[in-house]
Formats: C-alpha cells, structure tokens, sequence
C-alpha cells in the first residue's frame, strides 16, 4: 500500500453548513484539533515523506494554528495544501492578503470547492477571487466541483465558469454518500458500479479527536473499529499505523484495482470471505464501504470460531 499525504482535519466547524458534508460540518460544530497533537502528528508525517494537507470544516477559521503546522511541515521540503470554501474571498484584495498569508507560512497548494450546495453561502465569485489570487502568487491551485445527479446541468455550468481562470485545475466528482448527505434523496446520487483504482487510499486523514483513518473522506465515516481507522495517534504512532494496513492485501488490492476486484482476490485468498454485489452504489466510497465490512465480518467470525 501506497501512503501518499496526511489531511489534518483542523477543526469541523465552518462558515457554511452544506446539505451534502462528508464531515456534517457548519457553524455550531465546536471540534477543533489540539496544537501540539497537530505539531506532532504533522512533524511525524512530514518526516516520513508524506505531503500535508489541512482540511475541515473550514481550516482557515483557525488560520495561525494553519499557518503554524504549514511552517513545521515545509521545513521538512513536503508540499503543503489547504482546503478551503473561499469564505474570504469576497473581495479581490482580501483574497490576495489571505494567499499571500498562506504563502508566506509555506503553502503551495489551495484547494477550493465549490457547487450548487455551497453557493448559498459562499458567492461563487469569492472562489474565483481565490484561485486567481492562488495563481498569481505562484501557487498550484484546484477547485472541487461536485455533482448531483439531479442537477447536472448547473454543475456542468459551474465547472465550464471555472475552467476560463488560467492555470487552475477544475475537478467534477460525484456527491458521496456520507456525512450530512444521507439525508438527501436517491436523486442525488449516480447509482452504479464502479470497477476502477481507488484514488484516496493512502491520502491519510486525522480527526479533531485524534483518530487516524486510511483515507481523507469515506473512511472516516466507518467508526474506530473498522479496518480503515488506524488507532488514535496519542496511543499509537503513525509509522504502526501505517504498517498495519501495510499488512492488509486487501487494502493494496483497493488502491491498485479498485473494491470489486479486491474482493474477488480477498476471496480467493480467504475461502471463509464472501461479498455480494449491491446495485445502488453512489460512489467508489460506497463500494468500498460494502467490501470492507465484508472483510471485518470475516475477520470477527474467524475471532469467535478460534475461542
């Protein structure tokens, strides 16, 4: 298995309260991640090679600790990403006061997002601001744009808007069902199979309470006992963590082929595994939700038939 970064979740409160949050963020949540935890984990992360993200909720609403761990890690020559909703990019100047604060502390890297759920509280003009302010400040620059199935059209509309600012990369995914997004109807989501390489396996992600998950969106949704929650890194360190899942062929085969074939060699490998295929599947997420419970089920039963 593959580790390519590790996404401090700084702190799950945020300006805007989306329909469709992986993390079911907004302006009420009060979780926010410890300083010196965060220097810890983001040193040891750093050390070990692995780029740095800070995400949320709205990392940006605790800037100095941001700007802090941006300094640590980037002393170590890792890139450094921030994950953002533009919120302070309402003004062309505010913008560019904000990235150059950001990259003064060492970030290279802004990643936005934006679509019809965040457009009620964010203008959609704010992000512009941002990724142009990104770009001229010789940063790289991203925007998210997810898609509900139900308005394609808008979202189309919205990425084409996006994709005339130079030297940004416009990103159309799929809306994941998790987080606050249970809560939306079937619409939303483009139910199908999909039998391709998982492309978030390995971008590790921390959490306020200091749990640490295999990936930096679906997997945090799967609680501390699953196969993809590493343990909490005040117990445990993040180079035993990630052997852990370094032992797990399974996880491996997800990242190089995707969920479905993975279960098909965990099948042949285990005789005890079995997985059957569902039809309503909203993303590679949900896919993969379904295989790993599988394998935690195998697993448990192959526990109680050894007592």
């Amino acid at each position: 298995m593959h580790f390519r970064s590790l996404t401090v979740i700084v702190t799950l409160r945020c300006t805007a309260q989306c329909a469709h949050c992986v993390m079911s963020s907004s302006p009420d949540r009060v979780e926010t991640i410890e300083a010196g935890f965060a220097a810890h984990a983001v040193e040891e992360a750093a050390q070990a090679g692995l780029s740095i993200v800070m995400s949320g909720g709205e990392p940006l609403l605790e800037f100095e600790l941001v700007a802090d761990l941006a300094r640590r890690a980037s002393n170590f020559g890792v890139s450094v990403a921030v994950y953002s909703n533009a919120y302070w990019g309402r003004i062309a100047e505010q913008a560019t006061r904000m990235v150059e604060r950001l990259r003064s502390s060492g970030v290279d890297t802004l990643l936005l997002s934006t679509d019809v759920y965040h457009s009620p509280f964010v203008p959609l003009k704010a992000v512009e601001y941002a990724a142009r302010a990104a770009v001229a400040a010789g940063m790289h620059c991203e925007i998210a744009v997810p898609s509900p199935a139900d308005d394609a059209v808008t979202s189309g509309e919205i990425a084409a808007r996006l994709k005339d600012l130079p030297k940004v990369l416009v990103k159309v995914h799929l809306v994941s069902r998790r987080g606050r997004a249970v809560q939306l109807g079937s619409q939303v989501f483009a139910h199908g199979v999909y039998d391709r390489p998982c492309p978030v396996l390995g971008q590790l992600a921390v959490m306020p309470d200091g749990y640490l998950y295999a990936c930096c969106a679906g997997s945090i949704q799967f609680g501390r006992d699953g196969v993809l929650c590493g343990g909490n890194l005040a117990e445990v360190s993040l180079r035993s963590a990630m052997s852990k899942w370094e032992s797990l062929p399974l996880l491996s085969d997800i990242q190089r082929m995707g969920p479905l074939q993975a279960a098909v060699r965990e099948a042949g490998r285990n005789p005890d595994f079995s997985y059957e295929l569902g039809n309503l599947y909203s993303d590679l997420c949900d896919e993969c939700h379904d295989v790993c419970r599988s394998y935690e089920q195998r697993q448990n039963w192959a526990r109680v038939q050894e007592v």
